[in-house]
């Protein structure tokens, strides 16, 4: 679906939602769109990237961003693509869980246009906002993980599922956000030198250094989050191997205390001559030395056990 929003000084803004090959048809008529840019507006999985068609003057910028609506407790890191000029600008989100991000979209570009803000620093504006979005996400992983941390002596299944699905995410931003970062520096490396194709005023530069350092900021933070991660991961890992250990030295030690009366009445099911055999009340003493076995071994077990705490 495309949808043409008119700006000022004749600037236009083409927002272009789950296209169509029809749609893709139309943009590369009627706006001029280079056909060698539609594999880039089309491809879910593309990385964020930036590039240049010197035929036509358009610039492409693929940007990685955030649909913090996708699912309860999660989310989706979605492409949406840019082809721009300095009186045109058509952003193309190619998936329907990205459409959420078009009334923020809007809602930016509108407050743009009136305070009669040009292309680049409505673009600028846009990826702004867009990598702002990264900070929600992490603040709510770093809750959850918050609230996972607060384990009694054993870590149950549900914590480490949760925590291995929160490590999971943790890798999904911060390649969002590596990705981001550098098509945000050739961005910036495009603007370096008049004989570059890309020419911004100082505000612009401003603003674009803006973006970079947000981006920044957001790739630092999904950074420690992921560190931050590993280590509880670890400290699970750790808790649940010392009471696994604890367990099989429980096992081992009450195994061998059990073994007690299978000696005891073993020996006094010989056919050979054994104190106290010939007794009417033999089977008795058979248990009582078990019994006393058990005893003895199981307190000097205990004893042991809290010397070692």
């Amino acid at each position: 679906m495309i949808k043409k929003h008119p700006l000022h000084a004749g600037q236009e803004w083409i927002a272009v939602t789950t296209p169509t090959t029809v749609d893709y048809q139309d943009l590369e008529s009627t706006a001029g769109l280079p056909a060698r840019f539609t594999p880039y507006l089309a491809d879910m999985r593309e990385r964020a990237r930036l590039e240049y068609d010197t035929a036509s003057g358009y610039w492409l910028l693929v940007f990685r961003f955030v649909n913090k609506e996708a699912a309860p407790g999660g989310f989706l890191t979605l492409p949406i693509t840019f082809v721009f000029n300095s009186a045109r600008l058509i952003s193309v989100i190619p998936d329907a869980d990205g459409t959420t991000v078009i009334d923020q979209l809007q809602g930016i570009i509108q407050q743009a246009a009136d305070n009669d803000r040009s292309i680049f620093l409505l673009l600028f504006d846009l990826l702004f906002a867009l990598s702002t979005d990264y900070f929600d996400v992490l603040d709510t992983i770093n809750d959850r993980r918050s609230e996972l941390e607060n384990w009694h002596k054993r870590p149950t299944n549900t914590q480490v599922s949760a925590l291995t699905q929160l490590a999971q995410q943790t890798v999904y931003l911060t390649t969002a956000e590596n990705n981001n970062l550098i098509a945000i520096r050739r961005f910036m490396m495009a603007t370096n030198s008049p004989t570059d194709p890309l020419e911004l005023n100082a505000e612009e530069k401003e603003r674009l250094n803006d973006v970079l350092i947000e981006i920044q900021q957001g790739q630092q933070m999904a950074q420690i989050a992921a560190d931050i991660i590993d280590r509880v991961t670890d400290g699970f890992s750790n808790v649940l191997n010392n009471n696994l250990n604890g367990t099989m030295r429980f096992l081992t030690v009450w195994s061998i205390v059990l073994m007690i009366p299978p000696v005891i009445t073993g020996f006094y099911g010989m056919n050979v001559a054994l104190p106290f055999a010939n007794r009417h009340d033999a089977w008795f003493w058979t248990i009582i030395w078990s019994l006393v076995g058990i005893i003895v071994l199981g307190i000097w077990y205990i004893l042991y056990d809290k010397r070692r705490r």
